[in-house]
């Protein structure tokens, strides 16, 4: 079965943690990282729940959050910073603020509270920062801007005229962290983040990573029972470009990317490799025919007609939106992660998914039963499913009964799979789904 880090995090993990230090706990995705936030062994850092404040980088993932643990957590907005300094004069909580809730908001109000006043800051015992890497892309745009408008300038000089110049600037608000937040050495700040080696170097010296090199050594191991599977199973003949069976397969390393092309290679498959072309270790393998095949695919949404086999990783793949309904199995690393909507979101019914299933103990491929339609292990919109238990339908175990609503479909088939919802896009819509891994 696969961990998540609520599993696997131990109370010596923890012990790590310190108040005065940018901890970073660094996890790839889907392994739990916001779950595991909301662990009682995490909150325990703090007092109580109201002395937790907890960021996220913007309005959607914020309420999303809170409403995935509304037991503890509520929403925080512009528009309460009002009652939050009324509340904070004598600088205790009122009754006002004796409900018992994390604080949930986004760092640019968190970073409007500073700039404000920072007394309050005696009642805050913990700060979680989701996604704290995304404050890089900022930063970097914020310093190329100055560069831009003073050529004359260097980076030293760059960095304090942010600094100090322009309260409202990332470089001012990363400033305020360090010496309002870290320096006294008394709250707790926990980052998280799937990518955090960008955005860790602006704390410099205060960077304290958690498990390190921990959760890389078990996605290592799982990686590589994927990677043998998929050579097993290619290897034994199951696929063919004679079957007219198109793989994408989606993994990490550039280098099992190549061991896999060699692979599907040898058994006729013309492979085409996406990955981030300017990685400096790999660039010399990039052709000219590959970046115009990479244009293409990203413009066009297909993939060149004379390829039958994609392959590609996390930091390319993610941000793909193919439509090539060629393309109609993939091999998904769901070991590590769940949602393969996140590399490929395909917007068409998958024929052929191949599943990967570790459940128990021995890494695998499963085919989804024929009768079971998999268009369904892909996100949907509640009026999308609706009319897709109309057009391709759903029925009960027995064939006997075909199941009209989505609460019918739960009821029948939860014993054999994991049904999901979220809050997706700019206005937090809801959507549904079933898990790509199938129980046993």
């Amino acid at each position: 079965m696969r961990q998540f880090l609520s599993q696997i995090i131990t109370d010596d993990d923890l012990s790590k943690i310190q108040p005065g230090a940018f901890n970073i706990l660094a996890a790839p995705r889907g392994w739990g990282k916001t779950t595991l936030m909301f662990d009682e062994r995490i909150l325990k850092l703090a007092r109580e729940k109201k002395h937790i404040i907890y960021l996220i980088h913007n309005k959607s993932s914020r309420d999303a959050i809170v409403e995935g643990h509304s037991n503890v957590a509520k929403v925080f907005t512009d528009k309460d910073m009002d009652g939050w300094f009324v509340h904070r004069q004598n600088k205790f909580w009122t009754s006002e603020d004796d409900v018992n809730y994390i604080h949930v908001m986004c760092y640019q109000t968190f970073a409007a509270l500073l700039r404000r006043e920072v007394d309050w800051l005696q009642d805050i015992d913990l700060i979680v920062w989701d996604e704290f890497d995304d404050i890089q892309q900022y930063y970097e745009a914020e310093v190329n801007k100055v560069k831009k408008m003073f050529p004359d300038l260097n980076e030293e000089k760059i960095a304090s005229l942010l600094q100090e110049g322009k309260h409202t600037s990332v470089t001012s608000f990363i400033y305020l962290i360090q010496t309002i937040i870290l320096e006294p050495k008394r709250i707790i700040l926990l980052a998280i983040s799937a990518t955090p080696e960008a955005a860790a170097p602006l704390f410099g010296m205060y960077v304290n990573y958690i498990l390190h090199g921990k959760l890389q050594e078990i996605f290592d191991a799982k990686n590589t029972y994927y990677i043998e599977s998929i050579a097993a199973y290619v290897s034994s003949g199951a696929i063919t470009p004679q079957s007219n069976i198109c793989p994408w397969v989606f993994t990490n390393r550039i280098s099992d990317m190549l061991r896999l092309k060699e692979l599907f290679s040898s058994m006729g498959f013309n492979v085409f490799l996406y990955w981030s072309y300017d990685n400096p270790d790999w660039k010399h393998l990039v052709t000219d025919e590959m970046r115009a095949d990479g244009r293409y695919m990203v413009t066009k949404k297909l993939v060149p007609e004379k390829y039958n086999c994609v392959i590609t990783n996390q930091a390319a793949g993610r941000s793909l939106d193919i439509c090539d309904q060629r393309f109609q199995d993939w091999f998904c690393n769901s070991t590590s992660y769940s949602d393969i909507g996140q590399f490929i979101r395909a917007r068409y019914e998958p024929n052929n998914k191949y599943l990967l299933n570790d459940a128990r103990g021995l890494v695998e491929f499963v085919r989804a039963e024929d009768h079971f339609p998999t268009c369904y292990f892909l996100w949907h919109g509640a009026k999308e499913i609706k009319e897709l238990l109309k057009t391709t339908p759903i029925y009960s175990k027995d064939y006997k009964t075909q199941l009209t609503t989505w609460a019918a479909v739960q009821k029948e088939w939860s014993d054999t799979f994991i049904f999901e919802d979220r809050r997706y896009g700019a206005k937090h819509l809801k959507q549904y789904r079933i898990n790509n891994k199938i129980l046993c």
